[in-house]
């Protein structure tokens, strides 16, 4: 019976655990020390990556800054590029009309100008051909001619 394996495992815990009651050299509660280290190395481990991302976000304050200047210089070319683009396109615009309105007003001046010719050749012409009736009727042999055709 002395070396039935309950009585030699109650043997084993009771003098492992004896060394909590007595004076003996030598580590106490060292389950517990070792439960409760690997409990504080997890802990750690799992805290190890929130921890750094806390301590280096201090460092990132300029990084962010020069990052959101980047997004900003960014916005900014856009819109400079859009107000641009805003400004061409009402320039361009603006022109066109500027060179139809400026077309139609000179295609209706030569209009005009080419009315004033036309009016003024018709006016020389029929005031041509009145000075020449009025010289051949002044004339008595062609006078004579004219009316003997005429009646």
């Amino acid at each position: 019976m002395i070396f039935h394996h309950e009585f030699l495992l109650a043997w084993y815990i009771g003098f492992i655990e004896s060394r909590h009651f007595t004076f003996l050299v030598g580590p106490k509660f060292s389950v517990f020390y070792n439960v409760y280290s690997r409990y504080e190395t997890q802990q750690l481990c799992n805290q190890w990556a929130d921890t750094v991302e806390e301590v280096q976000a201090c460092h990132l304050i300029h990084t962010k800054e020069q990052m959101e200047y980047v997004r900003v210089n960014a916005e900014y070319e856009f819109v400079k590029k859009r107000a641009l683009i805003n400004f061409l396109s009402n320039s361009r615009d603006a022109l066109e009309s500027h060179v139809h309105s400026r077309a139609s007003n000179m295609l209706k001046s030569i209009a005009t100008f080419e009315n004033n010719n036309l009016k003024s050749l018709l006016s020389g012409i029929g005031t041509g051909a009145v000075d020449k009736m009025e010289a051949a009727l002044n004339d008595p042999a062609q006078k004579a001619a004219i009316n003997e055709a005429a009646f």
